[in-house]
């Protein structure tokens, strides 16, 4: 997996989940927060199986970037293709409540 590929991938997750979490102290919970987590996270990867309300149109169609790793390590095999984004859950949690505005 190119290093680019992986570092686009957290820097516009990243950039998303400080958007969201800036308007906590509006509405006292993460709106937009669904959307996120079927965007970047590994419950939105199989979005097909989702409500069409909770998941975007696109994501229906294509899945996100974890199922373009998944397509990925099937086709590579044993090469560790995978091992850049086995925390990714973790870093969108961290990042919103890092970046989360109480006032």
């Amino acid at each position: 997996m190119p290093p680019k590929t992986v570092s686009k991938y957290y820097y516009r997750m990243r950039h998303k989940a400080i958007g969201i979490a800036h308007q906590y102290w509006k509405h006292d919970r993460f709106v937009g927060q669904n959307d996120l987590y079927s965007r970047y996270a590994k419950t939105g990867t199989m979005s097909k199986n989702l409500k069409k309300t909770q998941a975007s149109p696109n994501l229906q169609k294509y899945g996100n970037f974890l199922t373009y790793v998944d397509r990925a390590k099937r086709e590579f095999g044993d090469q560790p293709v995978d091992r850049d984004t086995k925390n990714h859950m973790r870093k969108i949690r961290k990042c919103l409540k890092k970046h989360k505005r109480t006032y």
